[in-house]
């Protein structure tokens, strides 16, 4: 998954490429598929609509591929109780490619298409820009975006923003905002040369 150049790209908790809930304003690397599964689950989209925390626990099962240069594409499976079964969310995501990496990367999106529920369902638009530093290099994401249900959490209507900051390129930190709480970590990635033919967890 790690880029020639710039910050590593993975996926994000709705399965799309981004921070930690913020979408980015890249696409994932043509050819690349990626896998997640996380515990996180959105406390007012499966837990009977309960109103708190942002994530309970749960599963959430993702997957995205980059098929053509600048679309991504990709399906998440989330459910808060086994008995009462799952949600299937599709996504979608578009970075025009004629604009040079070294301007910005913008990407337009949606977020849980299609389906019964649409607990998910967002619009979004996302612009990225990277630094490089003798410290590392960095990441700026602002953007917003759209979500027609009142019952789930509102992200990205009244704006989103992250930083990331990776000195190492097994090694990065986050900070974000989605425009209703604020999320803070790393992501540790194995080293390239660990597993081959560019394969790598983190």
């Amino acid at each position: 998954i790690a880029r020639a150049n710039g910050v590593v790209n993975d996926l994000n908790y709705l399965g799309t490429s981004g921070l930690f809930f913020v979408p980015s304003g890249s696409t994932l690397d043509y050819g690349e598929f990626h896998f997640s599964h996380s515990n996180m689950v959105d406390v007012a989209s499966y837990s009977r609509f309960k109103q708190g925390d942002s994530v309970y626990e749960g599963n959430a099962r993702s997957f995205a591929t980059s098929p053509f240069p600048g679309i991504e594409i990709g399906m998440s499976n989330m459910g808060y109780d086994p008995d009462k079964g799952s949600d299937l969310i599709a996504n979608i995501k578009y970075s025009p490619t004629f604009i040079p990496k070294n301007w910005f990367d913008v990407a337009v999106g949606a977020i849980d298409l299609g389906g019964e529920t649409g607990m998910q369902r967002a619009l979004y638009a996302a612009v990225s820009k990277e630094f490089d530093s003798s410290m590392g290099e960095f990441r700026l994401t602002f953007g917003s975006g759209s979500q027609r249900q009142q019952q789930t959490i509102q992200r990205y209507q009244g704006g989103f923003a992250g930083i990331e900051y990776q000195p190492f390129k097994w090694l990065t930190a986050v900070a974000e905002h989605d425009g209703v709480n604020n999320h803070y970590g790393f992501k540790l990635h194995t080293p390239v040369s660990w597993l081959g033919k560019g394969t790598q967890l983190y």
